[in-house]
């Protein structure tokens, strides 16, 4: 007799819960950061605010490349949000050290305050998101082992992981823009949706991507109700974003002279490129190497280190046939292919020194909703362990590699192979990673139906 998912969970599948993001958290937490230039871009923008109450970083420019330059002063060429969302927890760390007696700027206690930092704006919101991952598909099938499976791949199987250990802005957008659609998707704080997704766009300007898509969403979502209340709950996550609006406003003004000036119209032009000619500085006609190099090629390719993903092309084809929860179809693969469309539009699409095509980062939590549809086999039990193991590699061999034509025969598991001292990271890893697997292939296939809905809509 099948067994039915109530709304209540059972205090043991609490504790797999728990368990399971709790060994994500550490995951995170042991995975070693990058601390270069973009993340020191960001971190001196927050360090400015707290310390000197303003944007430029003229005392901290020497830290970085990545600055934009107008007006005589200096300012990080990246997009604030994840400066901003840092200005509380340094403002803390600043005051308690120095009322012991630390200076905050000291080259070592610096890097620690960014570490440590970073956590409460990448690592934790990344678990965060996995959490709402795991909530939106465990409402959405029947197949609690399903749930936890995709889960588990997005969550250490894609390059998500990797930046979800940098102060790099991908993360932390990526949960945001999220947390956004969960709110729209599964309450009626509209509001909060809104703001959330105001501060994806603060944070990652090409969140803005999944503008139309979201309200696309709002007019067709199932159980929408009269015309009046789908222009009202358009109103409502409008007027939660506007307050981010007026502040990116503001900051550009301040900062650019103009409302409407991006720091990337000013930033360095040993980096630059000769961008002002290109439509908002950066963009060009699509390139079809391009994508191919951020899909397929082995020195970023994201289904080259991921190849789990490729099972997301299926799930789509599979999700439309079934013709269930279309207008969150639409969604997801509009959001994926508008990405895309950027990145290789983007003048500089290879992202520099980086493990798979980061720009691609905010939309991958929206890739793996398909391979709920997608059916999941031997095949896709390889290819998973695959990635999870390249991206537990990279991250013990590095985090931030130079390009070079292959990137794991040719760096990552060249340098795990003939370097001895990288072992130990690498188990550590992969044990907790093991943890994870372990907690979910062995939760409860059940049939019955999914938490929060009528009826199951996964194949």
């Amino acid at each position: 007799m099948a067994t039915e998912i109530s709304n209540r969970t059972s205090p043991k599948r609490d504790w797999r819960a728990i368990s399971f993001f709790t060994l994500l958290l550490l995951l995170h937490l042991a995975t070693p950061d990058y601390i270069g230039d973009n993340a020191m871009a960001r971190f001196d923008t927050t360090k400015a605010v707290v310390i000197e109450q303003r944007f430029t970083i003229d005392s901290f420019v020497k830290n970085t490349i990545d600055w934009s330059h107008f007006n005589n002063h200096y300012y990080s060429n990246k997009a604030p949000g994840v400066s901003l969302l840092l200005v509380p927890f340094y403002t803390v760390a600043y005051g308690i050290e120095r009322m012991i007696g630390i200076d905050p700027l000291e080259k070592e206690v610096d890097k620690m305050n960014l570490r440590l930092t970073d956590s409460f704006v990448t690592a934790i919101p990344s678990v965060v998101l996995s959490v709402l991952l795991f909530l939106f598909l465990k409402r959405r099938t029947p197949d609690l082992r399903k749930a936890y499976v995709i889960t588990l791949a997005y969550s250490i199987g894609t390059i998500a992981f990797l930046y979800a250990s940098m102060l790099w802005g991908h993360q932390t957008a990526a949960a945001l823009l999220f947390g956004s659609f969960f709110v729209l998707s599964e309450t009626k704080l509209n509001m909060l949706s809104g703001f959330l997704f105001g501060l994806s766009v603060l944070t990652e300007y090409t969140s803005a991507l999944a503008g139309l898509p979201f309200i696309y969403y709002i007019f067709n979502r199932k159980g929408t109700g009269a015309r009046g209340d789908n222009w009202k709950t358009l109103w409502q996550f409008t007027l939660g974003g506007l307050p981010i609006l007026f502040f990116f406003a503001y900051y550009n003004s301040v900062c650019f002279g103009s409302p409407f000036a991006l720091a990337n119209r000013f930033q360095n032009p040993d980096i630059s490129g000769g961008q002002s000619e290109k439509l908002l500085g950066v963009m060009q006609m699509p390139s079809l190497m391009a994508l191919f190099w951020i899909t397929f090629g082995p020195i970023q390719g994201l289904y080259f280190i991921c190849p789990v993903l490729l099972f997301a092309w299926v799930g789509f084809v599979s999700w439309w046939k079934c013709a269930k929860a279309r207008a969150e179809l639409v969604v997801a693969l509009s959001v994926v292919l508008l990405f895309f469309l950027f990145n290789i539009s983007f003048d500089g699409w290879f992202g520099g020194w980086c493990a798979g095509p980061r720009y691609l980062v905010p939309m991958l939590p929206f890739l793996v909703l398909p391979l709920l549809f997608a059916r999941t086999a031997y095949v896709f039990s390889v290819l998973l362990a695959v990635s999870i193991v390249n991206i537990l590699a990279i991250a013990a061999v590095d985090i931030q590699p130079k390009p070079v034509m292959n990137l794991l025969a040719d760096r990552i598991y060249l340098d795990l192979l003939h370097k001895p001292e990288l072992w130990p990271r690498f188990t550590l890893l992969l044990t907790a990673a093991l943890g994870m697997t372990a907690l979910a292939v062995t939760s409860p296939a059940v049939t019955g139906k999914p938490d929060g809905a009528t009826e199951p809509v996964s194949a």
